[in-house]
């Protein structure tokens, strides 16, 4: 994959995160991705320090923007 398309679905995936707590399948759904490529890219983004990991509720993990 070029370096352009996963800065774009980077920040898709960033876009669709807002303040709240989202989980993978609301952010993939916002960002028109796939579940496990949003999984992935979230987290790229957790790595760069953009998102965070809020809280697991198994089977969901809500990601949100990092304050």
């Amino acid at each position: 994959m070029g370096k352009k398309k996963e800065t774009d679905l980077k920040r898709r995936i960033f876009n669709s995160l807002g303040k709240l707590e989202k989980s993978v399948k609301e952010i993939a759904k916002r960002a028109e991705l796939s579940a496990p490529t949003a999984s992935k890219y979230l987290l790229i983004l957790e790595a760069e320090g953009k998102a965070v990991r809020n809280e697991e509720r198994p089977p969901y993990v809500l990601w949100s923007v990092k304050k």
